[in-house]
């Protein structure tokens, strides 16, 4: 599989990302890597990035990840810890497997910011709805 040509529709067609600003930048068999360009858009009423925003670059990256069969899935269901604020610079979602079934994969994410420090950590389950 062509990982680079999956990035390049990956970031030309999820719309949500891009709006976002969002995309994908890393992807192999094992692991996918997003990234968040934090911006005033990104922050909540309290100045900080919004925890959905965190929660949005997790579930990409779980789904990048998962996709990069070539086959297609949707998001069952995810859980995220939030643990450090982030106000600046870029948050980056590092995603890998925890279970890889015919139709069901388990995926655990990591988010770090621009020290690499730890400011998420979530569980995601995908399901394969295209064999």
């Amino acid at each position: 599989m062509d990982h680079s040509k999956q990035m390049d529709y990956f970031n030309q067609h999820n719309h949500f990302m891009r709006h976002n600003n969002m995309e994908l930048v890393s992807l192999t068999d094992q692991e996918a890597r997003t990234r968040l360009t934090v911006t005033e858009e990104s922050y909540n009423s309290v100045d900080v990035v919004h925890g959905g925003a965190f929660f949005t670059l997790a579930d990409c990256a779980a789904g990048a990840l998962v996709r990069a069969d070539g086959r297609r899935y949707v998001t069952q269901g995810g859980t995220l810890s939030l643990l450090r604020s982030v106000t600046s610079g870029t948050v980056e979602a590092v995603a890998t497997y925890l279970h890889r079934g015919r139709s069901t994969c388990v995926v655990s994410v990591s988010l770090y910011n621009d020290a690499g420090k730890l400011v998420a950590s979530g569980t995601y389950s995908m399901f394969c709805f295209q064999d």
